[in-house]
């Protein structure tokens, strides 16, 4: 924990620009493996393959109930768009770029519904096994093939590195905008005057630090 609040600690000072390509890196690595993966599972199922059966909330026992809480999982699955005010301010990232974002909603919804699939079929259209891996049903599709998996004990530590690092760039994320948003409330003083303190590099100091010295106690 000290060593990845270190990490957040030099992130934070070096600035949004240096954190924002931390979490892009961690994050494009992240989906990369992960597709792969998806891919293999769905290539491996072969002639099991049902797409019209995993995507029809008919086949679900709680029929269209099963569309709503997809959209709830689906929702709470974006929280980033939410922060680009928070970081961007006045939103100029987007006027430079204005197929961003939804050239960036068709790509992750895209990944979602090729991971639900593979999900969904690797477990053989069986809720029950579904149910049984609820908890990590991508590291038991990653585990070996005796037990009931694609892949192999090294594949599900790959898999698990990649969590982790994936992990590391939500907290990037969250300490970013966090100090982002303590800083700009102090700043026009609706906060205290001193969290709008900046280090020589403009960025939020002691705001940072708060966030900071409460990360532990969120993160457990």
């Amino acid at each position: 924990m000290l060593v990845i609040v270190a990490f957040l600690g030099v992130v934070l000072y070096l600035g949004v620009a240096l954190s924002t390509r931390a979490q892009l890196v961690l994050a494009l690595f992240s989906i990369s493996v992960v597709l792969v993966f998806f891919l293999y599972v769905i290539v491996k199922v072969g002639s099991g393959n049902d797409v019209a059966k995993a995507f029809n909330p008919s086949s679900s026992s709680s029929g269209s109930a099963a569309s709503c809480s997809a959209c709830c999982t689906e929702c709470s699955c974006s929280p980033g768009s939410r922060r680009r005010r928070t970081l961007g301010g006045d939103g100029a990232p987007q006027a430079r770029h204005p197929a961003g974002r939804p050239v960036s909603v068709l790509a992750i919804s895209g990944f979602y519904l090729i991971g639900t699939y593979a999900q969904v079929a690797g477990y053989g259209f069986d809720l029950g096994k579904l149910g049984a891996n609820a908890g990590a049903p991508l590291f038991g599709l990653a585990g070996p093939v005796a037990d009931g998996g694609f892949g192999s004990v090294f594949v599900r530590r790959l898999l698990e590195l990649v969590v982790v690092l994936d992990m590391l760039a939500v907290a990037i994320g969250i300490t970013v905008a966090s100090s982002a948003g303590l800083f700009a409330m102090a700043r026009d003083r609706r906060l205290p005057k001193g969290l709008a303190k900046v280090s020589s590099r403009g960025t939020p100091l002691v705001a940072g630090g708060v966030v900071l010295a409460v990360f532990p106690s969120w993160s457990s």
